[in-house]
């Protein structure tokens, strides 16, 4: 059995699982009763396998009403097996090498190899809320409690990178925050036919096509999309990019490899070469691929929101808290990106600081001020944190609990040559965790965050999450969309004076426009409530004279109410804690 990562331990998180490395070798089938073999005697994947059926079910309820999450959530655990079963089979139709290998694994773990067909979950959930987005059902509601997937990443080199080398960043986010970050993994891949490869992942999950790169120089990180259009007989993502990573020597042989196979839902893939120094955006629905490249520069970055103008029609619309979450995360990477490229460039420690990066775009770049959640890179459900270097033939990875951006980091060096089996690298010599708040409250306030956050994706209400997060606020009391998500949660228990003060609260700690739009519009709403329809009017206007960048719908949700209907909207607002909103369904 391994030993317990003790930096970890002593951080004073979740108990942390030594990282290991996994060496495979052969056909894909072999490789995948390799890759169970080596994870059956270890700990800590057995809950991943047990987590991915029930994850469409759980991010699709999160939006609705809690008095409707249960029985929905039974109705679509039923429901998405016909999906997953169908991608499932075009999985086994379409690339039955891979296939092959996704049930060799699970059956020399000792699994059911009919789980296979969990393979296909993220695909499932993605084209279940496009289903349900063409049929009119899908609202803002549906699309703030279930797009949970958010990633960054950065590529830079040239004058963008400090010495010139290719850097490729990313911060994995996926609600699995306590499942996935538990238990980091490098897989190294050495195949009969095509490239040598690796990826980085957790125990128990077998998926080249999230996080990988290649001896070639290829680097590749998959973000998710969300579009109308959906195709249960696609290409699902984790043969996607296992195909584009196994195969592709270039930028060029990427995109053709893409092209040729199409997908089964909406992704976009950020694929950089060291060999080349370029690095392109690859973007699917389940009707068309398109790439994006800007030759100009020496940078490239993604996020979660479609680029290609061909590719936006029928993308679904989340919420405006989700949407400007989106533009931040991009205008931070992007800003920090240009700024580097026009001075001394990114560095590798510089990439890790900004993958843990808490900066507000919103609130202006001037600002320095560094937020503790909200609208910024760092997330939650930050479950994987890697920069991957190719000229130096190594990843660095982050083997801490989400969010894993605050490290601890160790060094893993490419290399095909071991002997086929898993071996504990925690020995590795760690970073120093410079990225982790200094201050020891803020680090308490943020991974209480983050087990609230985690307790919430899993179906926890917000009454009972209440008490926690008041300790947040003791924790952690400047931070202004802590004290608005702390404000929302007492006045859905019916404290409106209390409510009240922490609105107030937030308001002043409040820079950026839309959340202070957003904070505005509720406290008017607990005004009315209370019957102070005055100051009611005063922060509304307030709200009114705010830039009205995605404010449009709060602006005009913000009207007058009777007290009555005041204490029925906090009643029925929907509040999503990972992106500390609430909103009128």
């Amino acid at each position: 059995m391994l030993r317990i990562n003790d930096m970890a331990k002593s951080a004073g998180v979740q108990t942390q699982l030594a990282p290991i490395r996994v060496t495979l070798r052969g056909s894909q089938r072999e490789m995948g009763q390799q890759h169970g073999e080596a994870l059956r005697p270890l700990p800590g994947w057995e809950g991943l396998i047990d987590y991915y059926p029930k994850m469409p079910a759980l991010l699709l309820s999160g939006g609705l009403p809690e008095r409707m999450r249960v029985p929905t959530r039974k109705l679509l655990r039923t429901v998405s097996r016909l999906p997953m079963s169908l991608l499932s089979a075009a999985r086994r139709r379409r690339h039955p090498e891979y296939f092959a290998r996704s049930e060799a694994m699970l059956k020399a773990a000792g699994q059911d190899p009919d789980l296979v067909r969990n393979f296909a979950c993220m695909d499932t959930f993605q084209n279940l809320l496009g289903v349900l987005a063409h049929a009119g059902i899908a609202g803002e509601h549906i699309a703030a409690g279930a797009a949970h997937g958010w990633c960054s990443s950065l590529a830079v080199w040239g004058s963008a990178s400090a010495d010139g080398a290719m850097r490729h960043a990313r911060n994995f986010d996926f609600p699995g925050a306590g499942l996935w970050d538990r238990a980091p993994a490098v897989v190294f891949c050495d195949p009969d036919d095509g490239l040598r490869y690796g990826f980085v992942t957790t125990r128990g999950a077998d998926i080249a096509g999230v996080t990988a790169f290649n001896e070639a120089g290829i680097t590749l990180t998959a973000h998710t999309r969300f579009h109308r259009h959906v195709n249960f007989a696609g290409t699902a993502v984790v043969d996607f990019g296992h195909e584009i990573i196994r195969c592709a020597r270039t930028v060029a042989d990427a995109e053709r490899i893409a092209r040729k196979l199409g997908a089964a839902s909406g992704w976009g893939f950020l694929v950089s070469s060291a060999a080349e120094r370029r690095a392109v955006l690859i973007e699917t629905t389940a009707r068309g691929v398109a790439v994006t490249e800007d030759p100009g520069q020496q940078w490239a970055a993604c996020t979660n929101n479609y680029i290609a103008p061909e590719l936006i029609e029928g993308e679904i619309a989340a919420s405006p808290t989700i949407r400007i979450d989106l533009e931040n995360r991009l205008g931070v990477l992007q800003r920090t990106a240009r700024e580097a490229a026009e001075g001394a460039g990114l560095s590798l420690a510089d990439l890790k600081r900004l993958l843990a990066s808490s900066h507000d775009f919103d609130a202006g770049w001037d600002d320095e001020t560094q937020r503790h959640a909200g609208n910024c890179i760092l997330s939650p459900v930050t479950v994987q944190s890697i920069v991957s270097e190719p000229d130096d033939q190594c990843i660095h990875i982050s083997t801490g609990a989400a969010p894993t951006a605050w490290g601890p980091w160790i060094r893993v060096p490419w290399s095909w040559d071991d002997a086929v089996g898993a071996q504990d690298i925690g020995h590795l010599t760690a970073d120093e965790e410079t990225s982790m708040p200094p201050d020891d409250d803020h680090r308490r306030a943020y991974r209480l965050y983050t087990d609230i956050c985690r307790r919430s994706v899993l179906g926890a209400s917000v009454e009972s999450l209440t008490a926690d997060f008041r300790e947040v606020v003791r924790l952690a009391p400047e931070e202004p969309n802590f004290r608005f998500y702390f404000g929302m949660s007492l006045a859905r228990s019916g404290d409106l004076p209390a409510a009240e003060r922490e609105l107030r609260a937030a308001l002043k700690l409040e820079d950026g426009p839309f959340r202070r739009g957003l904070t505005l519009s509720w406290l008017a709403t607990v005004q009315d409530a209370r019957g102070s329809h005055g100051e009611a009017e005063i922060h509304r206007s307030a709200l009114a004279g705010l830039p009205s960048r995605h404010l449009e719908s709060v602006k005009r949700q913000a009207c007058s109410l009777s007290r009555a209907k005041a204490r029925r909207r906090i009643a029925g607002a929907m509040m999503t804690p990972v992106m500390l909103e609430a909103h009128v369904a």
